[in-house]
């Protein structure tokens, strides 16, 4: 990670035409027919509908925006923001086990004399692999597009916001222009996995048939062990009437994560099924009629996202719980006649050994304060590179998810 120092908006700003105007939306109220008819009804987050789940999904103290650039009536760029509070004490292993500089860092961020601290993300939290902005496909300069309109979400907020981050995901080629604009790059963050579904793919026994037969014998042992496990879709009302059910299933996994700048709970899955409707399902796992594990997955129109698991850590390993969950995700997706598969950021060997393979995509960081912002960039410099050992289950040429040894 290269150090950079903060530079200001306004010589950012004066890098663009001098015609550019960055418009904030506020939730309440309506977006403007330019972003509706410009952004593809396909776009992973930046339709009303999945803005709005990611809403309803973030902690309390909370706070969102849209942002829109314009050069007179021109649309250049768009992009969705979440002011998240920073939390210290709740920010998972980070805190802990994380090497000292970042430790103190974390305070210092958190020492803000403004109120509580909020972190300013670019897309969704919860979901980590969709691109939070849109640039034209002529625009010239998203970076500092983007940093012009980061600066305008930041000065919207009444919180006090102490950092603003942006994945690689949401600016595309030109990501790397950050770090020329002064934001630190972050690349020990733990790569997002994805399975790429091969169409010649019908079922799933044509997924185990393209793997090696060390592997195919790991997933046909797995749903041995899962065979009985009972498995069921819930409606609206019954993923209300689990609510408690998942928070249980669900804090011991969260207790394990190195980063929780958000703390899913029951009630964020009720959230996403009641924003999302169809688009999100959420699949319970039942063993000698005891619920022991649940998945919930968003569909689009490209990939499935694996977006929530929570299991009994007690029966994971005799039931392959979490095992039975990344091939459902699978199946899932073979059976939808999607692309992908999106399984997550943790975990990274186990998601290896059903096919995942990693997508390193750094993350772009900054505080506004110029001291603010050394102390963070000697703070991230000391996060640890995540090690894993990568695998390649599939059978030479049996299927596009090659590469890994």
């Amino acid at each position: 990670m290269d150090p950079h120092p903060a530079r200001t908006s306004n010589a950012l700003v004066a890098s663009l035409d001098r015609g550019l105007r960055v418009d904030i939306v506020a939730p309440s109220q309506p977006l403007p027919t330019a972003w509706l008819n410009t952004i593809s009804t396909d776009h992973p987050l930046l339709r009303p509908a999945y803005m709005h789940a990611a809403r309803q999904s973030l902690p309390e103290g909370s706070a969102t925006c849209c942002a829109l650039a314009f050069d007179g009536d021109h649309l250049h760029a768009v992009a969705f923001f979440e002011a998240v509070p920073l939390r210290v004490g709740s920010l998972g292993h980070i805190e802990t086990r994380g090497a000292w500089q970042t430790r103190a860092g974390l305070r210092i961020l958190a020492a803000s004399p403004c109120g509580q601290p909020h972190v300013l993300v670019c897309g969704d939290i919860l979901r980590t692999d969709a691109p939070g902005a849109w640039f034209a496909p002529q625009q010239a300069h998203p970076s500092a597009l983007f940093h012009a309109m980061a600066e305008a979400a930041r000065a919207h907020f009444d919180q006090s916001i102490v950092l603003v981050v942006c994945s690689a995901r949401s600016l595309g080629p030109d990501a790397d222009g950050m770090a020329a604009l002064g934001y630190h790059c972050v690349d020990q963050t733990e790569p997002s996995m994805q399975v790429a579904i091969d169409p010649a793919w019908r079922t799933f026994d044509d997924y185990l048939s393209a793997l090696r037969p060390k592997y195919r014998q790991r997933a046909r042992s797995a749903r041995k062990r899962g065979v009985s496990l009972s498995r069921s879709r819930l409606t609206r009302a019954q993923v209300f009437a689990h609510v408690e059910e998942f928070n249980l299933l669900l804090t011991p996994i969260l207790e394990q994560a190195q980063v929780t700048l958000s703390m899913p709970t029951g009630q964020t899955v009720a959230s996403l099924v009641d924003s999302l409707g169809e688009d999100c399902r959420v699949q319970v796992y039942h063993h000698n009629g005891q619920l022991v594990a649940f998945a919930v997955s968003l569909h689009t129109a490209l990939a499935v996202e694996g977006l929530l698991v929570g299991f009994d850590p007690a029966l994971n390993r005799s039931l392959k719980l979490y095992q039975n969950v990344l091939y459902d995700f699978i199946e899932d997706s073979i059976e939808a006649g999607v692309s992908s598969t999106s399984l997550g950021r943790t975990a990274l060997e186990i998601k290896s050994a059903v096919g995942a393979r990693p997508t390193e995509l750094p993350v772009y960081i900054r505080h506004p304060s110029p001291v603010m912002h050394f102390i963070l960039g000697w703070a991230a410099g000391a996060l640890p590179t995540p090690t894993w050992t990568p695998r390649n289950p599939f059978r030479a040429g049996a299927s596009r998810n090659q590469g890994a040894q």
